[in-house]
């Protein structure tokens, strides 16, 4: 102990020593005009002062509301083996849960927007507005998986609920200032502040989700529970849905663009979902080699592999080997665009598209299709909302419906269905062909428990998921 304080003690007095040594060896002159500081009437008067953000967020924050939600967990019955020593039957059937997120109100019905997300698979929703200790149920007016959004319809006589202005999200910049309100781990009315750090973040893909999203990503710190609320503009308009942040970065955090929301609200509202919408072809990004080879004159764009019969793309005689390089009015730069904008329009819509073929420029009028109605041969079906193309089986053994496309991401991928499987029956209804699958599972709704007959290879297998 008494090393240790005697060298503690002789660092500084070594450090005094040196210091006097230089000053006195060079003849520092202390009274030099190296650098200038400011007096302190001047400190006073040079000062910035920065608005205050709190009128803007007493503004926001009564159309701010927390959304609480439950769910039910159905318990194994090998798990209820341990209980039935104890007394038969006295095991616990299911468990519950809670979770809670942010959303905020558009209108003055009380229609409420959040991320789907937040309320996936929850038995029972409840919303409480800033400010209130009053909670209310909810209907769900709509849900759109793929973009993560969902439409809620707040249960009340009230007709006065204060709403949230949707702004523009095309008009946001990189470097301008936003504002994140809602209630990260449940702290309610919470808000954090700071510059948008990008836009068009579109390889971003949450875990889980299978979609087209285009991140506005922001340096506003956001945290479990923020998902579902507002990311305002400095004039109190929402720009954009805080959705997602990243696991292994902090201060990285993404939000969907609400021009990206606008066009599926009102179909969430009239439908209940998004019916999405295509021209029926199969297509690669055009690289700058094949570009070079085919005559096509600028760097972007896409090259048609395949034309599906009586598709729209068929109806105006597209054909394999055209590269399409604008559609709808925007040009091809990313396989992302013509989907986005496809669903945009909607199906019904005619839009321009334009074409390279040999050389020579064609512009077209193309008119939109659902993707539900586009079907690359007779019998064969796109199911959008599970993310699978099915076609229709027959053998000595079974009848059914086969699924012939399903990628890594979608929803049945997740739910355990394999390429292949053939689906007999679903809630217990016989499936013999792809048109009676599309049948009950449209009368099924949304978040209702799906329970799906499967046969794989010699296998018969059950498989359960809600209804997206």
């Amino acid at each position: 102990m008494k090393i240790i304080f005697f060298l503690f003690k002789m660092v500084p007095i070594l450090g005094l020593v040196v210091y006097a040594g230089v000053n006195s060896a060079h003849n520092v002159n202390l009274n030099e005009n190296l650098w200038s500081e400011l007096s302190e009437s001047q400190r006073l008067s040079h000062a910035v002062s920065f608005p205050s953000l709190a009128p803007l967020v007493q503004r926001i924050k009564p159309s701010v509301i927390t959304v609480n939600t439950e769910y039910t967990t159905a318990i194994s019955p090998s798990f209820n083996d341990f209980f039935s020593f104890l007394e038969p039957h006295s095991g616990p059937k299911s468990f519950k849960s809670a979770g809670v997120g942010s959303g905020f109100i558009i209108n003055s019905e009380g229609i409420v927007v959040t991320n789907y997300h937040v309320i996936e698979n929850a038995s029972r929703i409840r919303i409480k507005a800033s400010e209130s200790t009053r909670e209310y149920d909810v209907d769900i007016l709509g849900t759109d998986p793929e973009n993560d959004i969902a439409l809620l319809q707040i249960k009340s006589k009230r007709s006065d609920w204060p709403v949230l202005p949707l702004g523009r999200s095309s008009t946001v910049n990189v470097g301008d200032f936003a504002i994140a309100i809602g209630n990260p781990l449940g702290l309610e009315n919470s808000i954090s502040f700071g510059p948008i750090s990008a836009i068009g973040r579109r390889h971003v893909q949450p875990s889980g989700k299978r979609g087209l999203f285009d991140f506005i990503q922001i340096n506003a710190t956001i945290n479990p529970g923020n998902s579902g609320g507002p990311l305002v503009n400095l004039a109190g308009e929402v720009i954009a849905i805080n959705t997602a942040i990243t696991a292994s970065g902090q201060g990285i955090a993404f939000s969907i663009p609400i021009d990206q929301v606008k066009h599926i609200l009102y179909q969430l509202k009239k439908y209940g979902k998004v019916i999405r919408a295509g021209i029926g072809i199969k297509a690669e990004m055009l690289s700058a080699e094949i570009a070079n080879e085919i005559g096509v004159p600028v760097p972007y764009g896409i090259l048609v592999r395949e034309v599906f019969p009586n598709s729209p793309a068929a109806k105006i005689k597209l054909q394999p080997g055209d590269v399409i390089i604008e559609f709808h009015g925007k040009k091809l730069h990313d396989p992302y665009v013509m989907p986005a904008e496809a669903n945009i329009a909607g199906a019904g819509a005619s839009v321009p598209i334009k074409v390279y073929r040999n050389k020579k420029l064609y512009t077209f009028t193309i008119t939109l299709k659902s993707l539900e109605e586009i079907q690359n041969v007779p019998g064969q079906r796109i199911i959008e909302s599970l993310g699978i193309q099915i076609e229709n089986y027959a053998d000595n053994e079974i009848e059914g419906a086969r699924i012939i496309t399903i990628p890594p991401s979608s929803l049945a991928a997740m739910a355990g269905f394999e390429k292949f499987d053939i689906i007999y029956s679903l809630n217990d209804t016989t499936i013999r062909h792809t048109t009676a699958f599309h049948i009950v599972l449209r009368k099924a709704k949304s978040g209702q428990l799906l329970k799906f007959g499967v046969k794989r290879g010699n296998a018969y297998v059950l498989i359960l998921m809600r209804k997206p």
